[in-house]
């Protein structure tokens, strides 16, 4: 589709998701652990443990990945999952501004089926008479009811109609009848 067309928010949100940055999903977390000495103050004292230690954990296949990083390393990292977060956040109103987009297009095509009917009538003036022949009706007045009749009316009339006594499912034949058609009938076992 040309960039003419483009709905302004759906512009708008497009232009902050066209600049490539690097950026990573997890979180950044920052651990301070007890050694294996012990003796030493880290057992007694959680202000006294060792670190910070900084972990990059990832979700991977219903599983949990974990690299620990240097304090360097976790700096670069911190930026690029709020970069990720950041960019989340603008596909997220990406997809909405899209939605709002098809759903201005739905409902133009509706407008449009309802303005194609209403143009198609000429037409059908001249299928009506095709129409009429194919039902066997003796004038054309019948058959315009009939076709321009809502079809769900139609539905709901027939159903009206129907007996209750019957209902929907599947027919079953009697065990009888089976045994009628399965036997072979005379005239042909004569000719065999």
């Amino acid at each position: 589709m040309p960039n003419d067309d483009l709905p302004s928010d759906v512009r708008a949100t497009a232009a902050g998701l066209d600049y490539p940055q690097p950026m990573r999903r997890g979180s950044l977390g920052e651990r301070f652990m007890k050694c294996g000495k012990p003796a030493c103050a880290c057992h007694g004292d959680a202000d006294a443990r060792h670190g910070p230690y900084f972990v990059l954990t990832r979700g991977v296949a219903q599983t949990t990945r974990s690299r620990f990083l240097t304090p360097a390393q976790a700096a670069v990292a911190r930026g690029q999952v709020v970069r990720a977060a950041e960019f989340r956040e603008r596909l997220e109103q990406y997809w909405q501004a899209c939605e709002r987009w098809a759903d201005r297009a739905l409902e133009a095509a509706a407008a449009d089926t309802d303005a194609a009917k209403k143009g198609a009538s000429a037409k059908s003036s001249q299928d009506i008479r095709k129409v009429s022949l194919w039902l066997g009706h003796s004038n054309l007045t019948a058959t315009e009811a009939s076709v321009r009749a809502d079809p769900t009316e139609q539905l709901e009339a027939i159903e009206a109609v129907v007996p209750p006594g019957l209902r929907k499912g599947k027919f079953r034949p009697p065990d009888k009848l089976l045994a009628l058609l399965k036997a072979k009938p005379k005239w042909r076992a004569e000719r065999a």
